[in-house]
Formats: C-alpha cells, sequence, structure tokens
C-alpha cells in the first residue's frame, strides 16, 4: 500500500479500466451530425450555395438539401414546414416555389446586403440507421449589387467611296 491507500495493482486496476472505457467509447457508434443546405444545378453538376451576389435585375432558384457534415454526402431527406424569408424585402425578395415547395425563388430588387433566412424540419435516416426529424435553420448571406449601364454607346460607321481591290502579283520563280 502507499501513501493514499491505494496499492499498486488496484492503480493498474483502474488504468486497465480506464482503457477499455475509452476503447469502448470509441466503438459506440454516433449519428452524424447533418446539416441544411441550399442548393443549385449549374451545367448538370449540384453546388451548395453559402453565399449569394447577384445584380439588381436577377433572380436565382434554390432547393433544399441535407448534407452529412462528416462525409460531406447528400442525405435522403423529405422536407416539411419549409420557410423562407429575406432579412431585408427591400433589397430582395424570398418566395417559395409554387410548383415545388422544397424550392426558393430569390429576385433581387435593390443594391443592398441581407440575408436569406431558411428553416425546415427534415425527416431522414441516420448514418445508424435510426429515423430522425430535426428542425433545421440556414441562415445565407445576400449581396445585391447595382445593374452597371452605359451612360452613352454610340455606333459610328463612316462610309467612303467604294475601291477596288487588286491581287496580289505573285513572286517571280527563279529559271532553271
Amino acid at each position: 500500500m502507499n501513501l493514499f491507500g491505494e496499492s499498486a495493482a488496484q492503480k493498474e486496476d483502474e488504468q486497465i479500466i480506464n482503457r477499455l472505457l475509452g476503447i469502448i467509447e470509441n466503438l459506440t457508434v454516433k449519428a452524424h451530425p447533418v446539416y441544411l443546405s441550399l442548393q443549385t444545378i449549374i451545367n448538370k453538376s449540384k453546388f451548395s450555395i453559402m453565399s449569394l451576389t447577384l445584380a439588381a435585375n436577377q433572380a436565382v432558384t434554390g432547393t433544399l438539401g441535407l448534407v452529412d457534415s462528416v462525409t460531406g454526402q447528400p442525405v435522403s431527406a423529405i422536407f416539411t414546414a419549409e420557410n423562407f424569408s429575406s432579412d431585408t424585402p427591400a433589397v430582395f425578395t424570398a418566395v417559395q416555389d409554387t410548383t415545388n415547395p422544397n424550392q426558393v425563388d430569390v429576385t433581387a430588387v435593390a443594391a443592398g446586403s441581407g440575408n436569406l433566412l431558411v428553416a425546415a424540419t427534415a425527416a431522414y435516416t441516420d448514418s445508424t440507421g435510426a429515423a430522425q426529424t430535426k428542425p433545421l435553420p440556414l441562415s445565407i448571406p445576400v449581396t445585391i449589387t447595382a445593374v452597371v449601364t452605359a451612360d452613352a454607346v454610340a455606333l459610328v460607321v463612316n462610309f467612303g467611296a467604294p475601291t477596288t481591290q487588286t491581287p496580289a502579283t505573285p513572286p517571280a520563280t527563279p529559271a532553271s
């Protein structure tokens, strides 16, 4: 026994138990966290929208998606209670698409910035195979730039008297 009343064998047993608990904890399967994503398709490739920059005369459509935050892979989900809004409607509007409730139509109104606020409840199967239903929020920064127009554009064409072009004379060939 040592000064604190614990024998060397007890100390060794405690270390073994702590190592076994660590191994068990690492073997325990935990569900990967997921996050809500707004996605768009460009040239048949799907991209997550991290921020938007539009000119004041543009619009874009985004589709809800769910992503596994460990693997980065999409997770199949059914969305309900979708809510899309702009925190600055004077700068841009956000309206749920009338034909697809999982889509939002963002329309630029005037130069400025704000946030596209998205919320939805996702029903999905997590990485452990368990069914989950979770409300998830998303905020996407949006910047709207002014439409740049030319102050004045002029097309100037000068016509002169027609000239005749003569074909170029081929070079003389050396005598052989």
